[in-house]
């Protein structure tokens, strides 16, 4: 026996269900896109929070490295102390920090805060009024900072700072502090990071059609 299926007559439809179910359809498709909006928000945020973290932990590790190397390895620290000289060897070894490591910039300060050598001529004598400097001679411990500015011509620029004191019998005699240049690293992550959030985009899409089938 075959049965013909026949459409509803219009007095076995209830107008009121129709209309729940058209309202439970929508409340439900809110829903979907709520819940997308805030996996979203909550991908971006964590997202670049990992993103600075990391941007943070290398600049710290660079730059932290390159100062203990400095201050570790600098024969005559007592000369550029004292009168800001520096011999060929000396300077030598400061190029070779400068190239390997990248750094922008390093100087040598002498516990009242005052520059006894820079790679920036315009430094030597310049007075450091810093709470950070002040901190390093105080705790004789060393201070790492991610530094966020602009430079003219260049930009938006993101520098790891590190400052290390140079200790002798217990007595810290000045410090080494060095930038090193994260500017370009930054810029890849943030990159890989957009790649990252694109990709959740795209999952989301695919989630919410998925989900958009079986309502309808």
């Amino acid at each position: 026996m075959r049965f013909a299926w026949k459409p509803p007559k219009a007095e076995d439809c209830d107008p009121g269900a129709a209309h729940g179910w058209r309202a439970r359809d929508r409340r439900l498709l809110v829903s979907l896109l709520a819940v997308s909006v805030l996996a979203f928000a909550l991908s971006w945020l964590a997202v670049h929070e990992a993103e600075r973290r990391l941007l943070k932990s290398e600049a710290e590790s660079t730059a932290i490295h390159w100062a203990t190397f400095l201050q570790r390895h600098l024969e005559h620290l007592d000369e550029i102390l004292s009168s800001g000289l520096v011999d060929r060897t000396d300077q030598q070894l400061l190029n070779f920090a400068s190239e390997a490591g990248g750094l922008s910039r390093y100087e040598v300060i002498r516990p009242d805060g005052m520059v006894a050598l820079s790679s920036w001529a315009g430094d030597f004598g310049r007075q450091h009024s810093g709470a950070l400097v002040a901190r390093v001679i105080e705790t004789a411990a060393p201070q790492v900072v991610l530094s966020r500015g602009v430079d003219a011509g260049q930009g938006a620029r993101i520098m790891g700072v590190a400052l290390v004191p140079i200790i002798e019998q217990g007595t810290v005699k000045g410090l080494i502090k060095v930038e090193v240049d994260k500017t370009a690293r930054a810029a890849e992550l943030a990159q890989a990071a957009d790649y990252g959030l694109a990709g959740l985009v795209g999952l989301l899409v695919v989630i919410g059609a998925i989900c958009g089938s079986f309502v309808r």
